[in-house]
């Protein structure tokens, strides 16, 4: 977990994190120009009739306390490791860059954290649906009473929260997210995916 209660300059610093070529989230504390062979979006525009989640691109810089997703097809990985001299701004309250849906009063929110928030606080008791990117670049959803995944949304990364109720997941008709070069389909939230938690009791027995 991180929060800064003030700007600052850092001497060094180093987040360690690996990004691929799969689309990942991120939310940093500091400006970042963004370098060759690396693709960062944002959330631009919601459809939810159709179910369609629009991101658009981001060109020169990152801002800080901003939510992204990031596509790195450059030789280096750990973009964000051993920087100097870094203006680190102060952790805002909200961090989070919000669009209103086409055709509706319903207002869906792209937002970044630096701590970690697991899915009860994110649904805050299923007021909310969720959509969080998996490490292997795909968009999930949770939503009460379809899934009872645990999902853990790590510091630095982001995830959308829309109404419960403004989207029906369960009716057949994909909901599908533009990014990049194309269109992906949006999944429910997998049996296994590396976010999630599987918790057992002292007995030995698995607790959802």
């Amino acid at each position: 977990a991180f929060n800064a209660t003030t700007d600052f300059t850092a001497n060094t610093l180093n987040y360690a994190r690996e990004f691929s070529d799969n689309w990942l989230t991120v939310c940093l504390p500091f400006a970042y120009a963004i370098p060759e062979n690396v693709k960062v979006e944002t959330l631009g525009a919601v459809d939810l009739g159709t179910k369609t989640f629009t991101f658009n691109e981001v060109e020169g810089t990152i801002e800080a306390n901003k939510p992204y997703i990031i596509k790195n097809s450059s030789e280096t990985a750990a973009l964000f490791a051993e920087l100097n001299d870094v203006k680190v701004e102060g952790t805002p309250e909200i961090m989070a860059v919000e669009v209103t849906a086409e055709n509706s009063e319903h207002k869906v929110e792209f937002i970044g954290t630096y701590t970690t928030v697991k899915t009860d606080a994110l649904m805050e008791n299923g007021t909310y649906d969720i959509l969080f990117f998996g490490n292997d670049g795909q968009l999930y959803y949770l939503s009460s009473g379809i899934t009872s995944k645990v999902v853990n949304i790590k510091p630095f990364r982001a995830y959308i929260r829309l109404p419960k109720g403004a989207i029906n997941w369960s009716d057949g008709q994909q909901a599908i997210a533009r990014h990049g070069e194309g269109t992906t389909s949006i999944d429910n939230a997998p049996l296994t995916n590396d976010n999630a938690s599987v918790i057992y009791d002292l007995q030995g027995r698995r607790v959802e």
